[in-house]
């Protein structure tokens, strides 16, 4: 199963309303900041301009719990396009696109602006046989330790322990390997 919603936001308040609707609309459970599906927990919040999320094993009264290591994910900084290398932030209003599927769950959130510029949000729980803790999985156009020119992905759980982001081949870009 599959769902899509589209719409516009004016803000970044606008897009976290629209992503934790869809989600619980479609089976997970908001709980303060945190959006819930099973094992899989996934803190969503506006922090300044951005959109951050982040995930964990647990949620307690709300609070994310068993927080991941790596920093939070996040859409809203300036993120490099194609060569050249030109900045765009993110100017409102916006259109978005969330996909959202069920085994495995996935969600996608890809924000349109000024017609050619993207940045997304990402997360879900791999049905990959045989990995190490959750299969909990979060990925965003940048994280919060950049300048918003770094595509990464977080895991959470299994693979990386350190913090450090690879790229989630989404998108060809730089990437760190731990």
């Amino acid at each position: 199963m599959a769902a899509y919603i589209t719409g516009t936001a004016n803000s970044y308040a606008d897009l976290l309303s629209a992503l934790t609707n869809a989600c619980t609309a479609n089976g997970y459970t908001l709980t303060g900041n945190v959006l819930s599906k099973g094992t899989l927990y996934i803190e969503v919040k506006v922090v300044g301009s951005t959109l951050q999320i982040q995930g964990g094993s647990g949620q307690a009264d709300g609070v994310l719990s068993g927080r991941s290591n790596a920093q939070a994910s996040l859409i809203g900084l300036t993120v490099q396009t194609a060569s050249p290398t030109v900045n765009h932030p993110i100017v409102f209003p916006v259109t978005y696109d969330i996909h959202i599927h069920t085994a495995p769950d996935e969600v996608y959130f890809i924000v349109n602006y000024e017609a050619t510029c993207y940045q997304y949000l990402a997360f879900g729980q791999s049905d990959m046989p045989g990995l190490v803790g959750t299969g909990n999985w979060y990925y965003g156009s940048a994280g919060n330790n950049t300048s918003g020119t770094l595509w990464d992905m977080r895991n959470i759980g299994g693979g990386l322990t350190d913090g450090s982001s690879f790229n989630p081949a989404l998108f060809d870009a730089l990437a760190n390997y731990g």
